[in-house]
């Protein structure tokens, strides 16, 4: 009886320290669940997410065929393991695919000339794709490149062969589950981040995005009463996981959204652990997003793509935003229900100038989005704005830097990615986007995480809106408080110093022995997380920044002595009721004035109401939609004549400040607790840090 075909199948992950989000590697699990189904006993499938481990193996039993996922955080890793399976057999046939590629003839000769171990490249699909590949072989692996292959593209005499592509499938997919079939519960031992899939594809177009490929664009769906039972076995494997993910493009374009959320829903009030359920959810919000969102509540932050509120940039990147009207209605609903929402905003989008993309962040703030995560468009292979068309066109100038955590040491050798960022326009200068990176981070720091936003509502209740408050703290550089001066200073050095002219430019750089020890040692960092995260373990620095903000905001409106106090107070509240981890939390109380209270227990709730005080009654008066309503006595008022005050109780969030510190302790956090926290911050997004108050009298 002959033996089966050895094959190995690779999601490959750069091991940069023990700090990082490892998503189980879904996409070849779907392959190999395939090629049993199709071949049975005649393949032997094995799955690696370990660069190092696979070499191991890979010396010590070779595969005859070796399947390598790519993407722009395993390029040059794939290179490297690719290099070094040929030295070892240079018959072995290595086959590549994923969306980091043009997908035109010429990105495929490009990409084949470029990774020259690479024997075929998959265009799309992978499944259907791939076993083309192997039945060929177990035919006559000697005939690979004699015929075009469908699906795949390889070059034959420096000639690209292009097989075309399969037939589209109908609209329900009936590929075998990789998680139903076992094949990945290896990862969910070992805690990787389960990663969903209940449908595929994407109907839109935008320029910035690889999901808006041509060949992608139908929606096809998996049988729903098998996506239920993968949750549940996933669940009933790792119990203990805070987040799981699910890769559909538009979660909410489909009714029977509505049943999958529920079900996500039952599973995680079993769950010990699980607070947080990442999605992409559908663009053109509606009704069924509402729903969903209602049923998930904070398992999950609604979120409303835009990118940009200016007109003519959308129309430059084929994207169409939700109408205003539809829009308020949306955020009325969740913060109704007491929901938080989110949404992008790009730099560097085509047409984009600073002061509209200004005028984006506040507008966005002004609809009520509880969370901007502001970033620089990066230039990804696969989509139209990487293309040199679109460059030419909108005069699109571009630096590179190395990617965070895609970089370490393998066999004396070191190996780096790095992503291509888009830093000048006609219409943005260099500067410009220099001047955003901070504000951006500010706005993550500031806003998203809530940690200063009573300080903020009230500023924006004096006039001042928040990313105004922003802008005075990025000129003023933190001016007469050393704490934050230096911080900033050092902020600076790092986004001045992160990126290279060229490609060639940071490969040369690292290539040099003694700039990659350097990088070791110091490591490398996405700035806004590294910098909140800063603050979220120094308590000292944390109270320097309210007391900075503070000043800013007294600064720049005239306020009465009350006001004053009532900032000053607020200050207190910020600091007071976040969670440190490192300290076990927040202090359990403080006291306040009963303005401060009443202004926390009523104005607090409309963040558009205009706060005055009335100085012939003591009382603060907000101006809300409703009209006129005395809110309670001001800091000068009381029986005795001196300021009443009320204790005010900070409360835990029991399940998610655990899944917060169970997060830390999977990624590192005794070792290396700044690094930990940035990257628990990148994940989960919308945790919060801080706890809820009651008043106690």
């Amino acid at each position: 009886m002959s033996r089966p075909l050895r094959i190995y199948l690779a999601d490959l992950v750069h091991t940069t320290g023990k700090a990082t989000n490892y998503t189980l590697p879904l996409n070849i699990g779907w392959v190999a669940a395939y090629l049993k189904q199709q071949h049975g006993a005649g393949v032997d499938v094995r799955l690696f997410k370990n660069p190092r481990t696979l070499l191991e193996t890979i010396r010590d039993t070779p595969p005859a065929i070796l399947g390598l996922s790519n993407y722009m955080w395993n390029y040059e890793l794939n290179r490297f393991v690719a290099s070094k399976a040929k030295a070892v057999d240079a018959s072995m046939l290595l086959v590549s695919g994923g969306p980091n590629i043009q997908h035109t003839p010429a990105g495929h000769t490009r990409f084949l000339n470029d990774q020259t171990d690479i024997d075929i490249y998959l265009k799309f699909e992978g499944e259907r794709a791939f076993d083309e590949i192997v039945q060929r072989y177990l035919d006559d692996p000697g005939r690979m490149r004699a015929a075009p292959l469908t699906g795949s593209a390889f070059l034959a005499e420096d000639q690209l062969v292009d097989g075309g592509d399969f037939p589209t499938n109908g609209r329900e997919l009936h590929y075998p589950s990789p998680y139903l079939s076992g094949l990945l519960d290896e990862f969910l031992e070992e805690s990787l981040i389960p990663i969903f899939e209940t449908n595929r594809g994407c109907p839109f177009k935008c320029t910035f995005c690889a999901w808006g490929v041509a060949a992608l664009d139908r929606v096809t769906r998996f049988p729903l009463d098998r996506v239920k039972e993968e949750l549940r076995y996933v669940h009933q494997k790792s119990p203990n996981l805070p987040l799981w993910i699910f890769a559909d493009a538009n979660f909410g374009m489909l009714a029977r959204d509505v049943e999958i959320a529920s079900e996500i829903k039952a599973i995680a009030d079993q769950s010990p652990r699980l607070s947080q359920v990442l999605i992409w959810w559908a663009k053109n919000s509606g009704e069924r997003t509402k729903e969903i969102a209602r049923i998930l509540g904070p398992l999950s932050v609604p979120y409303v793509a835009m990118q940009s509120l200016d007109p003519e940039v959308l129309e430059n990147i084929k994207r169409d935003n939700i109408s205003v009207p539809k829009l308020l209605d949306l955020m009325h609903y969740y913060h109704d229900r007491g929901l938080k929402v989110t949404t992008d905003i790009l730099l560097g989008l085509p047409g984009e100038t600073r002061d509209s993309h200004y005028t984006s962040l506040r507008s966005s703030l002004d609809f009520g989005f509880d969370s901007i995560k502001g970033a620089n468009l990066i230039l990804l292979p696969g989509t139209e704005a990487e293309e040199a068309e679109c460059r030419e066109e909108f005069e699109i100038k571009s630096m590179f830097r190395l990617r965070e955590g895609s970089y370490d040491m393998y066999e004396g050798e070191p190996v780096l990615e790095y992503e291509e960022i888009v830093t000048e326009t006609s219409t943005m200068k260099r500067e410009d986007f220099l001047e955003f990176r901070m504000v951006h981070w500010l706005v993550m720091l500031l806003w998203n995480t809530g940690l200063a936003r009573p300080i903020l509502r009230f500023a924006r209740a004096k006039g001042l809106n928040p990313i105004d408050v922003i802008k005075l703290f990025y000129e003023h550089q933190g001016q007469g408080f050393p704490a934050i001066e230096q911080l900033i200073e050092s902020f600076w050095h790092d986004a001045r110093t992160e990126f290279f002219p060229t490609l060639d430019d940071a490969k040369a750089h690292f290539s040099r022995l003694e700039n990659y020890e350097d990088l070791k040692q110091r490591g490398f960092s996405k700035l806004n997380f590294k910098y909140t995260a800063r603050f979220l373990l120094d308590d000292n620095l944390t109270s320097e920044l309210f007391d900075y903000l503070a000043h800013i905001v007294s600064g720049a409106v005239g306020l009465t002595h009350p006001e004053r106090s009532l900032l000053t107070e607020l200050a207190a509240v910020c600091r007071h009721r976040i969670f440190f981890v490192n300290t076990d939390g927040a202090q359990p109380s403080i006291t306040i004035s009963a303005a401060t209270s009443s202004y926390l227990a009523d104005a607090w709730q409309d963040p558009d109401a205009a706060i005055e005080v009335d100085v012939e009654t003591g009382h603060y008066v907000a101006q809300t939609q409703s009209g006129e309503a005395a809110i309670g006595p001001s800091a000068l008022q009381d029986d005795g004549g001196a300021a009443a005050r009320h204790e005010v109780r900070f409360l835990p969030n029991d399940k998610e400040e655990q899944a917060i510190r169970t997060h830390l302790e999977r990624l590192g956090y005794a070792e290396d607790p700044l690094k930990a926290m940035e990257k628990a911050l990148e994940f989960m997004r919308m945790m919060s840090f801080v706890r809820t108050h009651e008043v106690v009298n």
